[in-house]
């Protein structure tokens, strides 16, 4: 095809002219000739232009914003050209990249933001608690001699420091220890439960009702030592827990618990035997047990078995009933002595 200098003509959504002038009014450089006489195409809107002399064109628009181009030439068959418009495609490129970019540092900058507004809060939480542990202090030092002697009061400071994060117990120095003196206080609570625990046992088993426990150790207490409650026994019995598994909690259905003081952890099986004699006032049969949970005889002979071991529980076969009778003396306030 010969090069002319004619410039192209648009009229009725046609162009025409040679190809120079054609790629200059597009504003392409390269071209991709498809030599198919049917690209299933389909023109803006009327008819295209009949082709003219060599070096006509006549522009279809195709799908997606791709031009199709009809090249006539007197010397070269009918072709399709497909045109893209490099300059458009550039621009939406761009915009696109743009786009990315412009989220990427969006994203960039809001994570800066909340990682800012997250440590501006644990700064002024860490203030706060700072505060508020000073405030205990303070109060520990103006009313200790209270605290010490409250238990409802001392169970309450004790809550509010556990809030915190601040154990008073484990302070053997500084102004803890000086103004409450709780360490001591519990250690030698530690003491005097031993003293009560050992003392029953041979008629407990080593088991005994916390509430029990509680009521024996205010009944000993001297005229110049503080009531004790619950949550005295409970904080003071964990910090036995160096001793070993000699003294632990048993928690019961209902919320009840029970203080062990001997070697040895029981199961849920010895635990669940336990609080179904405890509502059967202090005794129970291996019937009662297997209707209750419904378990085969051996899994309720082995709880029974162990529990007799350790002399948790008494053997009574002189019930009239005629069935044997497992009695638990720790469940039994009337015989626990002082």
């Amino acid at each position: 095809m010969q090069r002319d200098n004619a410039q192209a003509n648009i009229s009725n959504n046609t162009i025409s002219g040679n190809s120079d002038s054609v790629m200059d009014q597009l504003g392409t450089t390269t071209a991709l000739m498809n030599t198919s006489s049917n690209v299933g195409s389909r023109p803006v809107s009327g008819s295209p232009r009949t082709p003219g002399s060599a070096g006509s064109f006549t522009i279809y628009i195709g799908y997606n914003d791709i031009l199709l181009v009809q090249l006539f030439c007197s010397s070269v068959p009918s072709k399709y050209v497909l045109l893209s418009l490099w300059t458009d495609s550039i621009m939406y490129r761009k915009a696109g990249i743009a786009s990315i970019k412009s989220k990427s540092l969006a994203q960039s900058k809001y994570k800066e933001k909340s990682d800012e507004l997250a440590g501006n809060q644990i700064t002024t939480l860490s203030r706060q608690f700072e505060q508020v542990r000073q405030s205990l202090e303070l109060f520990a030092s103006k009313h200790g001699n209270k605290i010490k002697e409250d238990p409802q009061l001392r169970s309450q400071f004790q809550a509010m420091c556990s809030s915190i994060g601040v154990d008073p117990i484990a302070y053997s120095r500084g102004c803890w220890s000086e103004a409450l003196g709780l360490g001591e206080f519990y250690y030698h609570l530690g003491v005097k439960i031993i003293e009560v625990c050992m003392a029953n046992q041979k008629h407990t088993g080593g088991i005994i009702p916390l509430h029990e426990l509680v009521s024996l150790l205010n009944k000993n207490r001297t005229r110049y030592e503080s009531e004790v409650s619950a949550d005295d026994v409970k904080r003071s019995i964990r910090k036995l827990r160096c001793l070993g598994t000699g003294f632990s909690l048993i928690s019961l259905s209902g919320g009840r618990l029970l203080v062990q003081s001997v070697p040895g952890e029981m199961n849920m099986d010895q635990t669940l035997v336990l609080g179904l004699a405890e509502s059967s006032d202090s005794h129970v049969t291996a019937s009662a047990v297997i209707d209750k949970f419904d378990w085969t005889k051996d899994r309720t002979d082995a709880a029974f078995r162990h529990l007799m071991q350790e002399g948790i529980a008494w053997v009574d076969d002189s019930d009239p009933c005629g069935e044997r009778v497992f009695w638990f003396p720790s469940l039994m306030g009337s015989i626990i002595t002082s």
